[in-house]
């Protein structure tokens, strides 16, 4: 009888562990993939910010050329304000008719830069380039 109760102890004892291993490996499973959820939140988000910044430079970009179409500016300025966010831009002359445009996005938590350079004015607009930039 006592050799009965002893191995019935000891049944539960390892049964006992193993339940806690196997609980101890699930919440470590559990806390992993929560944790990368959350990695790829930040990734997602920050991404969509830069992308955004990158779409509000390349407005200003598009604006800069109105403003060169319209009037021939040779050096001008201007900024334009978006519920996502802002840019602005600047228009420089290179001689005759070249010009260079930079200009910039902002989000809240992102900013891009972006270059043009534009070799001729009349009878049409002709970029030479259209690239983002980390400085100007």
């Amino acid at each position: 009888m006592k050799n009965k109760i002893k191995i019935e102890r000891e049944k539960g004892f390892v049964a006992l562990i193993s339940v806690l291993i196997v609980g101890v490996i699930g919440l470590t499973i559990t806390f992993s993939l929560l944790l990368l959820g959350i990695g790829a939140s930040y990734t997602i988000f920050f991404s969509q910010q830069a992308n955004s910044a990158m779409s509000l430079a390349d407005s200003c970009i598009e604006e800069a050329l109105l403003e060169i179409r319209e009037s021939e500016a040779v050096s001008s300025s201007g900024s334009i304000s978006f519920s996502s966010g802002s840019c602005f831009y600047n228009i420089e002359s290179t001689g005759g008719e070249g010009r260079i445009i930079t200009a910039e996005g902002e989000t809240e938590f992102a900013k891009r830069k972006v270059k043009v350079i534009i070799s001729d004015i009349n009878p049409k607009i002709l970029v030479w380039s259209w690239q983002e930039v980390g400085d100007y």
